[in-house]
């Protein structure tokens, strides 16, 4: 009884795949079945701070293969999906998120030879 609900509860976010970012896709994926961070970087073999970053989408590069492979399979969702979503995701947050500028007046400080 109790996995048929979590079952639903899953397929409800995974009917909404389409409109979900990565971040957004693996966060409601955990809280549809109710596991805590701490449990999915066990279930994936990664840490609960790594995780929390990515829910939280703190992160430039795309996450490891391991770590994509091991999210697919707890939430089964296709890699390929996950994968084309984590990538767009990055793609996104590099646009938006610029390193600053540097005036061509603002020159390092050199040491005399």
């Amino acid at each position: 009884m109790a996995l048929r609900v979590l079952e639903n509860e899953l397929n409800r976010v995974l009917d909404d795949i389409n409109k979900l970012n990565f971040v957004e896709l693996i966060r409601n994926c955990r809280m549809a079945i109710g596991l805590m961070q701490f449990k999915v970087a066990e279930y994936i073999g990664s840490t609960a701070n790594r995780i929390k970053n990515l829910e939280c989408g703190y992160f430039t590069e795309m996450p490891n293969e391991y770590e994509i492979i091991g999210l697919s399979r707890l939430y089964d969702i296709k890699y390929s999906i996950l994968e084309e979503k984590a990538l767009e995701y990055i793609k996104q947050r590099n646009k938006t998120h610029r390193k600053p500028q540097i005036s061509k007046y603002m020159h390092p400080v050199r040491a005399n030879p």
